[in-house]
C-alpha cells in the first residue's frame, strides 16, 4: 500500500523534521508544492492512481481551501470543523485522504487512533457516505437531525446542492462497532428520520431513482413539457434501460400544439392561461391518454428572462395523473437564471414522480379526482406534506404519520349511473319525436277533412260516398288490424323460437371445454363464440356474409329480427389485431342490446371481462377499457372515427387509432395498452341519433394479469362525441371550434 505525504514547499525546518519523521514510520513519497489550491487539487488528483492513501499538511487546512476542495473533488462535502490538534478524514475516488493535525505528537497519535502502520493502511477505520433529501431546508433537516449535532463518532455534516441537499456522514471505529457498523446504523437512521424527502444513499441521481422504481412496478411514463424544453424527458432517457418505461416525450410551447397535440381545451387556455394548474393537468392527461402509458407529466411555467400572463418570472406548475387522480405543484422560486428554473422544475416532476411510485400501492396524498378542482402543492418547505416517520427512544417502533388509505374503486361515487349527458340527450330524443308525432298528426287530420269537405259538392252522391267511404276504411281498418295483429304474433313467435333455440344450445356449449362440431354441423359459418358474464351476451359468432346477411338471419341462417352475432367483413379471428363483433339492439335483452347498459358505471364495473373462443382453439380472455358513442356516417360526419378498424399498418397508424378511443371513451381507464397487444370491439345500434353506435373495446388479457376481476373504470369528464351529439344539445364541440 503506497503513501503520499504533501506539504507546504515553504514549511519551516520543524515541518521538514515531521515529515521525515513521517516517511520513516510509513515509507512512501514526499510532495512538496506551493501553497495554491489549484495546484493542490491536480496533485491530488494524480496520486489517486498511484498511492492508496494521501496525507495533506496542515498548511493547507483553510476554509477557502477546503471550500474548492468541497466543490472540485469531495462533490460539495462540508468539511467538519476542528481543531488544530485533530485530524479529518474524506474519500477520493475509493482512495482515503487525510487533513493532518499541526504537530508532530498528534499526528502520531491520530495515526495510532486511526491508520495501521503494519499494513499501511487505514483499513475499516473509516467510513464516508452521503444521503440526498429533497428539500433545500437546510435548517429544517439539522433540525430534525439536532440529535446528531456536536458528535465527533459519527460527524454528520448538511449542506445545499443546487437542486437538494446532501446529509455527509463520517465514521470511525470505536469499542463497540467498526466504522463499517456505525456508519450502516447512522444511515439507517437518518433515512428514517428524514422519511420520504430521502431520493438517494449514494452518488445516484434522481432520475435513476426514477427509472428504477418505474421499472420495479412495471410503470410506463410520458411527458409533456413547455419550460423546461424537454429536460425531463431527457434526464429519465439518459439511464440506462429507460427505453423499457419510457413511452413519448412532447415539448409543447405553442397553444396551438397544446391543443391539437395534448387535447388542452381551448377555454382552459383561454380562461385560465397556459400557466396554470388546470393547464398543466390537461397537459398530463392529454400525454397519458396519447401515450397509453400510466403516468403522465405535464410541465408548464416562465423561464423568464421576462414575466408571461402576468406570472412572474420563476413560477412553474407540475401535473402527475394517473388517469383517475392528479397531483399538481407549484414552484415559486424567483428571479434566479432561466437555466436554473428548468434544471429545478424539471428536479421537482422527477421527485413528485418518485414519491408517487415510492406509495404505491397506497395512493399519494392530497390528490384530486376532478380535472377541474385541482389541488396546488407548494414547494416549501416540502413538496407534499411529506409523511416523515419519527422513532421512539427505544429505537424501534416507527410511526408514519401521514399514509391514505387505498380507495374504493368499484364503489366509486364520481357520477350517477346515467351521466348529465346522457340523461339530456334522452330529453332531446324525445321531444324530437314527440314533435314528429304531432306534426303527421296535424297532417293526417287535414288530409281527412279535406276529403271529406271535397265530397260535399255533390249533394246527391254525399250521402253514399260518405258511407261507402267509411265503409271502406272501416274494411281496410279492420284487414290492417289483423295484419298488424297477426304480424306482431308472427315476430313475436319467431323471436320467441329465436330465443328458445338460442338458450338451448347455450345449454350445450362449455365455453371453457369449446366443442364447435355440432354448431358447425347447423352452420359452417359459425366459428366463435363471446361470453360475457352478468349479461345477456352469450352467443355463437358467425362469419361476415355480404349485405349484413346475419343482421336478418340467425345463426340457423333462418330469417330473424334478432338476427346473429358476426364477424367485421375481412375480419379473421386468427391474424386480426383487433376482431370486431356486430350485432343487433333490439332493445329486448337478446343479442348485444345489453351493450347500451355499459353507458352505466354500475353494470361497466360488474362485467367488464369477455370470454371468446373460436373453432381454431383460439381462447382468450378480453378487459374491456373503453366505452364510445360513435356515428356510423362517415360521410356526414367531419371528424368520423373509424372504430372497426382490424388491422394496423405500423405502431403510429395504432397509436392515433388509441389516442382517438381513449379521448372518445366515456370511462377512463388506466390499463396499458400497447401496439403488441390484441383487442376485440363490440358494436350495435344506439339511440343518441341517427346512425348511433354503442362501441366496446377490450384489450387481451391473461391469468398472469391478476385483473380477472376488472380494472378501475373512472368516469371522462370530457368524452370525445360525434359532432351531431354536441349539435342536438346545442354545445360548442371542444375539440372542433
Amino acid at each position: 500500500m503506497k503513501s503520499t505525504y504533501i506539504y507546504y514547499n515553504g514549511s519551516n525546518i520543524n515541518n521538514a523534521t515531521l515529515i521525515n519523521t513521517l516517511i520513516t514510520t510509513l515509507g512512501g513519497e514526499v510532495l512538496a508544492i506551493p501553497a495554491d489550491c489549484e495546484n493542490l487539487i491536480k496533485v491530488i488528483k494524480n496520486c489517486v492512481y498511484n498511492s492508496n492513501n494521501i496525507f495533506i499538511s496542515r498548511e493547507f487546512a483553510n476554509p477557502n481551501t477546503f471550500n474548492l476542495l468541497s466543490k472540485k473533488i469531495f462533490k460539495n462535502y462540508e468539511f467538519a470543523d476542528y481543531n488544530e490538534s485533530a485530524g479529518i478524514f474524506s474519500i477520493y475516488k475509493n482512495k482515503k485522504i487525510a487533513f493532518l493535525p499541526n504537530n508532530l505528537n498528534n499526528i502520531i497519535g491520530f495515526l495510532n487512533k486511526y491508520f495501521n502502520i503494519e499494513s499501511n493502511t487505514f483499513g475499516n477505520d473509516v467510513c464516508f457516505g452521503k444521503i440526498k433529501v429533497a428539500n433545500l431546508n437546510t435548517e429544517l433537516i439539522k433540525k430534525t437531525l439536532s440529535e446528531f449535532e456536536g458528535l465527533n463518532n459519527p460527524i454528520i455534516n448538511v449542506t445545499k446542492n443546487n437542486l437538494y441537499s446532501e446529509v455527509l456522514i463520517t465514521t470511525f471505529n470505536n469499542q463497540d462497532y467498526t466504522a463499517q457498523e456505525l456508519y450502516d446504523n447512522t444511515n439507517n437512521k437518518i433515512k428514517m428520520l428524514l422519511g420520504d424527502d430521502v431520493f438517494a444513499t449514494t452518488e445516484t441521481e434522481i432520475q435513476n431513482t426514477v427509472v428504477n422504481l418505474l421499472l420495479k412496478n412495471n410503470i410506463k411514463i410520458a411527458s409533456a413539457e413547455s419550460c423546461t424544453g424537454g429536460m425531463f424527458s431527457k434526464l429519465i432517457t439518459a439511464v440506462p434501460n429507460s427505453s423499457q418505461i419510457f413511452e413519448i416525450g412532447i415539448t409543447s410551447y405553442s397553444n396551438r400544439i397544446k391543443q391539437q397535440a395534448l387535447a388542452v381545451p381551448k377555454n382552459i387556455l383561454k380562461d385560465y392561461g397556459a400557466v396554470s394548474k388546470q393547464t398543466a393537468a390537461h397537459m398530463a392527461l392529454g400525454i397519458l391518454k396519447l401515450s397509453g402509458a400510466e403516468i403522465g407529466i405535464g410541465i408548464t411555467g416562465v423561464a423568464g428572462p421576462t414575466t408571461s400572463e402576468g406570472k412572474s418570472v420563476g413560477t412553474v406548475y407540475i401535473s402527475l395523473t394517473n388517469g383517475n387522480y392528479f397531483w399538481t405543484r407549484k414552484l415559486e422560486l424567483g428571479n434566479i437564471t432561466r437555466e436554473e428554473i428548468r434544471e429545478a422544475a424539471a428536479f421537482a416532476a422527477l421527485d413528485l414522480t418518485r414519491r408517487y411510485l415510492e406509495c404505491l400501492p397506497i395512493v399519494l396524498p392530497n390528490y384530486s379526482t376532478n380535472i377541474n378542482e385541482i389541488n396546488c402543492l407548494y414547494e416549501q418547505p416540502h413538496y407534499i406534506n411529506s409523511s416523515l416517520i419519527f422513532l421512539d427512544n427505544n429505537l424501534e417502533n416507527i410511526i408514519n404519520v401521514n399514509t391514505s388509505p387505498t380507495p374504493d374503486f368499484l364503489n366509486f361515487t364520481g357520477t350517477n349511473e346515467k351521466s348529465n349527458a346522457l340523461k339530456s340527450l334522452e330529453k332531446t330524443v324525445i321531444k324530437k319525436q314527440a314533435k314528429a308525432k304531432r306534426a303527421e298528426q296535424i297532417k293526417s287530420d287535414f288530409s281527412l277533412k279535406l276529403i271529406i269537405e271535397n265530397l260535399k259538392i255533390t249533394a246527391n252522391y254525399k250521402d253514399f260516398l260518405f258511407n261507402s267511404f267509411v265503409k271502406t276504411c272501416f274494411i281496410l281498418l279492420m284487414c290492417c288490424s289483423v295484419i298488424f295483429a297477426t304480424s306482431i304474433f308472427f315476430n313475436f313467435y319467431i323471436n320467441y323460437t329465436d330465443t328458445k333455440d338460442l338458450n338451448n344450445i347455450r345449454a350445450e356449449f362449455n365455453i371453457n371445454s369449446p366443442d364447435f362440431s355440432k354448431l358447425l354441423s347447423i352452420n359452417n359459418n359459425i366459428t366463435g363464440w363471446v361470453n360475457i358474464n352478468s349479461t345477456n351476451i352469450n352467443n355463437p359468432i358467425c362469419n361476415y356474409i355480404e349485405n349484413d346477411y346475419y343482421k336478418t338471419h340467425n345463426y340457423k341462417n333462418k330469417t330473424s329480427n334478432l338476427g346473429s352475432l358476426y364477424f367485421a367483413k375481412n375480419c379473421l379471428p386468427e391474424t386480426a389485431k383487433n376482431i370486431v363483433i356486430y350485432g343487433n339492439n333490439l332493445n329486448n335483452d337478446n343479442m348485444f342490446s345489453d351493450l347500451l347498459k355499459y353507458k352505466q358505471k354500475s353494470f361497466a364495473d360488474s362485467a367488464q371481462v369477455i370470454d371468446f373462443v373460436t373453432n381454431n382453439n383460439i381462447h382468450q380472455k378480453y378487459l374491456i377499457f373503453a366505452v364510445i358513442i360513435a356515428s356510423s356516417n362517415s360521410s356526414s360526419e367531419n371528424d368520423y372515427f373509424n372504430y372497426s378498424k382490424t388491422d394496423f399498418s405500423n405502431i403510429t397508424d395504432f397509436s392515433k387509432w388509441i389516442t382517438e378511443v381513449k379521448f372518445r371513451s366515456i370511462y377512463d381507464c388506466s390499463i396499458p395498452t400497447n401496439f403488441t397487444d390484441n383487442y376485440l370491439t363490440l358494436v350495435t345500434d344506439s339511440n343518441e341519433f341517427s346512425g348511433a353506435k354503442t362501441v366496446v373495446i377490450a384489450r387481451a388479457i391473461s391469468d398472469s394479469d391478476n385483473i380477472l376481476n376488472g380494472y378501475p373504470l373512472t368516469v371522462n369528464s370530457a368524452p370525445k362525441y360525434p359532432s351531431i351529439w354536441y349539435k342536438l344539445h346545442n354545445s360548442v364541440d371542444p375539440y372542433n371550434k
